[in-house]
């Protein structure tokens, strides 16, 4: 999904996004909460979760 948005392909992103948060979803795993969350991030603005990386890439869960 990163190598999409940072080639422009918002909306493959967040399809890809929406597939993976409803195929983890299933898991009903709470450790994938985290993920999960980063993913509907991801979907509701991807170019901006990209700039936040970038930004500090060692906190990839953008938790601070």
């Amino acid at each position: 999904m990163m190598l999409l948005l940072s080639e422009g392909r918002d909306d493959e992103a967040r399809r890809c996004a929406e597939s993976w948060i409803q195929n983890l979803s299933r898991r009903r795993d709470p450790e994938l909460q985290p993920l999960i969350g980063f993913l509907r991030e991801i979907q509701r603005n991807g170019a901006a979760i990209l700039e936040r990386i970038a930004a500090n890439p060692t906190n990839l869960w953008l938790t601070n």
